[in-house]
C-alpha cells in the first residue's frame, strides 16, 4: 500500500487550508462589523435564540427586563427606554427567561414577570444550547459564533423575496381568525390548571423569585391583557389567587392589572398592533415611576417572605 503523498499535493491541501481559513476569519472578522445587527430569524425557534444571546452577551447596562411567553413578546422594545429588555419567548416559558438571568448572572434592577402562563416548563434543551461550556465563552469573544450571524440569516431572506412573487397566497381574513381561534381559548380557558403540576410550577417561580432578591432584583408581577371573556374565567381567576397568596401585593408589587376593555387582540391571546403599542406605552409610564428608594423597599420587603 503505497502512503507516499508528493509534495505538489501536500501543497495544494495546505492552500486549501489557508484558503479556509482566511474565508473564516473574514467571515467572523467583517460580519459583525459590517452587519452589526445581524441577519434576519428563520423560525420561532431561531428568533428565541437569537433574544437571548442578545441579552447574554450584551455589552452594555440592562436595568429592566420583561420575562414572558408571546403574550409579553408583543411589547415593543423600540417605544421602551434603550436599558429595556423584552426576554419573551415566542411558543417558550417565563421559566426560560428566568434561568437565562440566572445562568448569565446579569441582574436588572425591575424585572417585571408575566404571570398569565405558567404551566409551560423550561425548555431544557433551548438551555444546554446557549450555555454549552466551551461554545457558550466563545460566542462572547467571537460574535460570529452567535445565531444571528450565521449565513442562513443573511441568504434565506434575499431567497425568500424571489420565491414569494411566484407562491399562490390567499391569506386568511384577521376577522375569520379571530372567530375560529377565540372560541379554542375559551374552551381552554374554562378548565382550571392540574393542581399538582401547577403547585410545582408556583414552587419553582417562588424559588427563583427569592433568588433574584438575594442579587437585589425587584420583581413586578404583571399580567398581560386577554379578550373580556378570558379575564375572568376559571383558569385565569385560579391563576391569580394562587399567585396572589404566594405573593401579596403588599411585599411584592404588581402592576396595575389594565381594563382588557381598553384593547383588542388578533385571536384573543395576543394584542393586535394598535393594542400593543398602547399597552407599551403604558407599561412604559409604570416603569418611569419606579424610584430607586422603591427599589430597596420591595427588595426588602421581598426578603423578609423569603426567609
Amino acid at each position: 500500500m503505497n502512503l507516499y503523498i508528493s509534495s505538489s499535493k501536500i501543497k495544494l491541501i495546505l492552500k486549501s487550508l489557508g484558503f479556509f481559513v482566511l474565508l473564516f476569519a473574514s467571515y467572523v472578522i467583517l460580519v459583525p462589523l459590517f452587519f452589526p445587527g445581524g441577519g434576519v430569524s428563520q423560525s420561532q425557534w431561531q428568533r428565541n435564540i437569537i433574544k437571548a444571546q442578545r441579552y447574554i452577551y450584551r455589552n452594555t447596562d440592562i436595568d429592566s427586563v420583561v420575562v414572558g411567553t408571546s403574550l409579553s413578546a408583543r411589547i415593543r422594545k423600540d417605544l421602551m427606554p434603550e436599558e429595556f429588555f423584552n426576554m419573551s419567548f415566542t411558543g417558550g416559558s417565563i421559566f426560560s427567561g428566568l434561568e437565562v438571568i440566572k445562568r448569565s448572572n446579569r441582574y436588572p434592577d425591575v424585572l417585571f414577570i408575566e404571570t398569565n402562563l405558567l404551566m409551560m416548563p423550561i425548555d431544557t434543551s433551548f438551555m444546554d444550547g446557549l450555555f454549552t461550556p466551551l461554545i457558550y465563552s466563545l460566542r462572547d469573544y467571537v460574535p460570529a459564533l452567535r445565531m444571528e450571524y450565521q449565513p442562513v440569516s443573511f441568504v434565506q431572506p434575499k431567497l425568500q423575496k424571489l420565491i414569494v412573487p411566484f407562491v399562490n397566497q390567499k391569506p386568511e381574513s384577521k376577522k375569520n381568525m379571530f372567530d375560529v381561534i377565540l372560541p379554542m381559548q375559551q374552551k381552554g380557558y374554562a378548565q382550571k390548571p392540574d393542581a399538582k403540576m401547577f403547585a410545582e410550577r408556583l414552587e419553582m417561580l417562588h424559588s427563583a423569585v427569592c433568588s433574584l432578591l438575594s442579587e437585589g432584583v425587584v420583581p413586578v408581577f404583571l399580567e398581560m391583557p386577554v379578550h373580556q371573556s378570558l379575564v375572568d374565567s376559571p383558569k385565569a381567576n385560579f391563576t391569580r389567587t394562587a399567585l396572589l397568596r404566594i405573593f401579596p401585593p403588599e411585599s411584592y408589587p404588581w402592576l396595575a392589572i389594565p381594563d382588557s376593555d381598553q384593547y383588542e387582540t388578533s385571536d384573543g391571546h395576543h394584542l393586535d398592533e394598535q393594542s400593543a403599542e398602547d399597552f407599551t406605552i403604558f407599561l412604559r409610564s409604570q416603569l418611569a415611576q419606579i424610584t430607586e428608594e422603591q427599589i430597596k423597599y420591595w427588595t426588602k420587603r421581598g426578603q423578609g417572605r423569603c426567609e
